[in-house]
């Protein structure tokens, strides 16, 4: 197996009217645990754990949108005061790209070990 890095691509999905959001073309791995450790408060010890289901959207959008249309910054509170359907569009786009391009993953150009030419003293 060959080890592969995530590069920091971006792509411009429209929605309806003028307005787009611009995610993330793929999630690294630490952006995806940042993702989940919104969704899964700090234990205390003897509790059961317990998901948030309500922040399982947010932070799949957060973990995704990094520009849009809208002058509004982007943060939680931004994301949390919007109009439902205007979420839920920003919502289904995300999932679109996802189950469109996240499940292809590109195979490694090559997956033998480079050679390098000695150096003579």
């Amino acid at each position: 197996m060959a080890i592969r890095f995530v590069t920091p691509e971006t792509i411009r999905l429209p929605l309806s009217g003028e307005d787009y959001i611009v995610i993330k073309r793929r999630l690294s791995h630490g952006e995806r645990e940042e993702m989940m450790g919104r969704l899964v408060p700090t234990l205390t010890p003897g509790e059961p754990m317990r998901v948030d289901a309500k922040e399982i959207r947010t932070g799949k959008v957060l973990a995704y949108l990094i520009g849009w249309s809208s002058p509004e910054p982007i943060d939680a509170d931004t994301i949390k005061n919007l109009d439902p359907d205007s979420f839920d569009e920003i919502e289904t786009a995300i999932d679109a790209h996802v189950a469109a391009g996240e499940k292809k993953v590109p195979a490694p150009a090559s997956t033998s070990v480079p050679t390098f030419a000695s150096v003579a003293p």
